[in-house]
Order: structure tokens, then sequence, then C-alpha cells
């Protein structure tokens, strides 16, 4: 994974950068994943999200 662009905040300690790149593909900052109970809901991602540590959800670009 390749963190790209400015930094535009932080959650729970670790930089939410605006873009970045995983396989050949551009992904945008989104959205900060819900939770319930420390776990994330993951199984509610998009095919076109990803799920990046801590709870940080990126939607690709395109």
């Amino acid at each position: 994974m390749h963190y790209m662009g400015p930094v535009i905040g932080d959650f729970m300690g670790k930089p939410i950068f605006k873009s970045l790149e995983q396989s050949g593909a551009s992904y945008e900052f989104d959205r900060i994943a819900s939770c319930d109970a420390d776990e994330f809901f993951i199984q509610d991602l998009k095919d076109s999200e990803l799920f990046v540590a801590p709870g940080l959800i990126y939607r690709r670009k395109g």
C-alpha cells in the first residue's frame, strides 16, 4: 500500500491520508467505518471500497 496526498486528519492516533494506491488501483478517503463494541462492520463494504486499519474506508477512484 502506498499512501499519497496530504494528511487530512487522524483517527485513533493514525493519520488519514487523502488517497492511497494498492495493487495498481487508486483510492480516496471516504469515511470512518461504523463499529459496535470494538468491531467494525466490514461486511458492509462495497466492492469498490477498501478497509484500512484502524477503521478507515477508502473508495476506488474512477
